[in-house]
């Protein structure tokens, strides 16, 4: 903490004349692009290390009104605990996890606004258990999951979470490449995932053996003979 008057140091390194200080306090509004000093306004500006703390509004987590406009200081009440920094998402860094769309099918494809549901695995990884994943919690483009199961898929003898996701639901612009899946672990850690996709506008089985034509390896495969989500008999 610094002191309450005086120059301030602002990303502790303990001089107060530093550039490149990502925060822009000495901006005036009447200065039309220049700070307080004459120099040009934005963060890169440099601190001229006066006493900076009249012309910063208080915006911190803990205090009331938080997200909005602030006015005065108002007063500090106190640090969030362990708990409210869960509730909050804050206490850990976002964690990003491999996921694979439709897997076993590297075009992907997604019909926007389609029938059917796309699947999406989230895949284990060194000290990453999918198993511990809440789906209610888990959101891919904008949906929410309606079935999941265990399976290993990457090989590793760890199970995989795969998940089922309503293609009507899915908020994705017609020129999406790629979509991704947001959610949370126990702890309050966030975590997201992306994979490419391919928008179709519907999604073709020439052979008509329950495999996309962009997914199936097989094409042509004779009606009745079973085949593997690759489209391939086993």
């Amino acid at each position: 903490m610094a002191s309450a008057s005086g120059p301030v140091d602002w990303n502790c390194n303990g001089t107060t004349n530093d550039v490149c200080v990502q925060v822009n306090v000495s901006y005036s509004e009447g200065s039309k692009g220049a700070d307080l000093y004459g120099q040009a306004a934005g963060i890169y500006g440099t601190l001229p290390g006066h006493d900076d703390w009249g012309n910063i509004d208080y915006a911190f987590r803990c205090m009331p009104g938080f997200g909005q406009q602030l006015g005065p200081p108002p007063e500090l009440q106190g640090d969030l605990n362990e708990d409210e920094l869960r509730t909050a998402r804050v206490l850990l860094p976002t964690l990003v996890v491999p996921i694979d769309i439709e897997p076993g099918c590297a075009a992907n494809p997604v019909v926007i606004g389609g029938g059917g549901t796309v699947s999406v695995a989230v895949l284990s990884q060194p000290g990453f258990d999918p198993a511990t994943l809440d789906p209610a919690g888990l959101s891919f483009a904008g949906a929410s999951a309606t079935g999941s199961q265990l399976q290993d898929l990457n090989g590793d003898s760890v199970a995989d979470l795969v998940l089922q996701y309503p293609m009507a639901d899915l908020l994705l612009a017609p020129t999406a490449t790629q979509a991704m899946l947001t959610g949370t672990l126990p702890s309050s850690q966030v975590i997201f995932g992306m994979d490419l996709i391919t928008v179709v506008p519907y999604l073709a089985d020439s052979d008509r053996d329950g495999v996309t034509d962009l997914c199936d390896l097989c094409p042509g495969t004779p009606p009745r003979v079973p085949v593997g989500p690759d489209g391939c008999p086993p």
